[in-house]
């Protein structure tokens, strides 16, 4: 239609294309091996069990090499496969982020993304305080009770237990009330994160939600996602039926026209 993508939507189509083929490719080689897998792991066991160990006859450093070839070997197969599960898992993860991106082409579906949008520079500033927070706390932890209990061993295992506090997870700091220094730490901890950050971070999704929901209330054009979906394919048909110019090509004229200061 004679109008350049921008940077962004260039980048993002080229993403696509590469988890595609990435995809398409991981799956053409991955069945295949996956076929061959246990064909594979027999011959390696089945070399294992036919070493003889009980022939006097077969030097033993041959033995010992024959067995930590075939070791080896199996060893080279279980790393090369996870490999190539990381890397698959990673075009996933791409692709499902990809997908939660998508659901912004309706404004229904794009609650999600919105609120994420909307809420991004206060998550962003929410997320220095906590780890401000969480750190000073986890360095209070391991000076005072690091030589006393694991979990604060070191700072990043009292990071690590903080953070399950955070989640609500207080199976493993059943012993928080064995001392009083342990439990005003525990206590002072609790009511910093739960009362007072967590309830920012769901203030903050509320505001940008509300945000969110009242563009959606404005907006006079937008209705149920399956109707819109109709109306689009219909749309669609009779532009081509009627040689109707392109509904991108139309917007870019009418964003040109509301800029020209008219009568």
């Amino acid at each position: 239609d004679g109008v350049l993508p921008t940077l962004a939507a260039f980048t993002v189509l080229c993403i696509d294309l590469i988890s595609i083929i990435v995809t398409v490719a991981g799956v053409a080689v991955r069945i295949p091996a996956k076929l061959r897998s246990a064909d594979v792991v027999d011959r390696t066991l089945g070399n294992l069990s036919r070493i003889p160990w009980t022939s006097s006859t077969i030097p033993v450093s041959e033995k010992k090499s024959v067995f930590f070839k075939n070791v080896q070997d199996l060893l080279s197969n279980i790393a090369q496969e996870q490999t190539v599960d990381d890397f698959l898992n990673i075009v996933l993860i791409t692709t499902l982020i990809r997908v939660i991106q998508c659901t912004k082409l309706h404004p229904r579906l794009a609650v999600l993304t919105g609120t994420i949008i909307h809420a991004m520079d206060d998550f962003w500033h929410s997320a220095v305080l906590i780890l401000l927070i969480m750190g000073s706390f986890a360095g209070i932890g391991t000076w005072r009770f690091g030589s006393e209990f694991e979990l604060f061993g070191t700072w990043e295992l009292s990071m690590q237990t903080l953070f399950m506090l955070t989640l609500g997870h207080f199976d493993d700091v059943d012993f928080w009330g064995t001392r009083s220094d342990l439990a005003a730490f525990f206590v002072l901890y609790i009511l910093v994160m739960f009362l007072l950050v967590l309830n920012f971070l769901l203030a903050i999704v509320v505001e940008a939600y509300l945000q969110v929901r009242r563009r959606i209330d404005v907006c006079e054009t937008e209705m149920e996602f399956f109707t819109d979906m109709a109306y689009t394919i219909n749309g669609s048909v009779l532009r081509r039926r009627h040689g109707w110019p392109k509904r991108r090509l139309l917007g870019i004229a009418i964003e040109q026209y509301k800029m020209l200061n008219i009568g």
